[in-house]
C-alpha cells in the first residue's frame, strides 16, 4: 500500500477568503448549498455590515446567513462580537434583510428559494476551521443563537485533500420546532418550512384541547410579506 496516501497532515487555511472560496466552489457540507452573498444587513446611512455567505438547506427547510472566520482571528475580540452584532441586525431589520437577499442575482426563477427567504426568518451560522480550546466552554452560549459549522482540511503527500466537517445546530433546527405568536386571531410562524407547513396542508390547530379550523394567507404588513394562518 502506498504510504503517501496513508499520511494525512492538517493544513490550515491562510485566511477567511481562502475558506470562503472553498465553501462556495466545492460542496463541503452535504446538507446544504453555500453561495457568496454580501448584501448589507443595516439600513442606516454611513454604516454597513456584511455577512459572507448564504446557506440553503437541501430540502428548503431553512436558510441561514453565514459568517466565515478562521481560528487565527481573535474569538473574544473579533468573532463573537461580530456574531452578536449580525444577530442583532437580523432581528431588528428583518424586513430589510429578507428583501436584500431576495434581490441577489441567480435566484430570480427559483421559486423554492425565493419562498423560503420570503416567508422564513433567517438563522445565523458561523463557519470556521476551529474554535480554540480555551473557548469551547462558550459553545453552548454561542449555540443559543448561532449554528456552528466547522471544517478541517487535511492533505497527503500526493496533494490530495480531505475535509472533516461537524455541525452543531441551534435548538429549533435540532428539534424541528418554530417560535410562533398570535396577533388578532392570526398565527405567525417564524420558520414555517422547518415545521413542514410549506409542504403539508395545515388546516387546523389544537389549543388547550379545542380544535380550530385555520386558513393560510399572505398579507403585506409594514411593507413586508407575511405568511400566516388565521382562525
Amino acid at each position: 500500500m502506498d504510504s503517501s496516501k496513508m499520511t494525512w497532515l492538517p493544513l490550515k487555511f491562510s485566511n477567511e477568503t481562502e475558506l470562503e472560496n472553498l465553501l462556495t466552489k466545492k460542496r463541503i457540507f452535504e446538507d446544504c448549498s453555500i453561495f457568496e452573498a454580501k448584501p448589507s444587513l443595516n439600513v442606516y446611512k454611513g454604516y454597513k455590515r456584511f455577512a459572507d455567505v448564504l446557506i440553503i438547506e437541501n430540502n428548503y427547510k431553512y436558510w441561514s446567513i453565514g459568517e466565515v472566520e478562521v481560528s487565527s482571528h481573535s474569538f473574544s475580540k473579533h468573532v463573537y462580537p461580530q456574531l452578536v452584532e449580525i444577530k442583532s441586525l437580523i432581528d431588528i431589520n428583518r424586513e430589510n434583510v429578507n428583501q436584500q437577499y431576495l434581490t441577489l442575482e441567480g435566484f430570480e426563477y427559483n421559486k423554492k428559494i425565493r419562498d423560503l427567504i420570503r416567508f422564513n426568518k433567517p438563522f445565523l451560522s458561523l463557519i470556521t476551521d476551529n474554535i480554540p480550546d480555551r473557548y469551547t466552554s462558550v459553545i453552548p452560549l454561542l449555540n443559543s443563537f448561532c449554528n456552528l459549522r466547522t471544517v478541517n482540511r487535511y492533505k497527503n503527500l500526493d496533494e490530495e485533500y480531505v475535509y472533516i466537517t461537524k455541525n452543531t445546530f441551534v435548538e429549533n433546527i435540532k428539534t424541528t420546532t418554530s417560535p410562533s405568536y398570535l396577533l388578532d386571531n392570526c398565527l405567525f410562524v417564524d420558520y414555517p418550512n422547518l415545521v413542514h407547513m410549506n409542504t403539508n396542508e395545515i388546516n387546523h390547530i389544537s389549543y388547550e384541547g379545542t380544535r380550530y379550523q385555520i386558513y393560510q394567507q399572505v398579507k403585506n404588513l409594514n411593507g413586508f410579506e407575511n405568511l400566516f394562518w388565521y382562525v
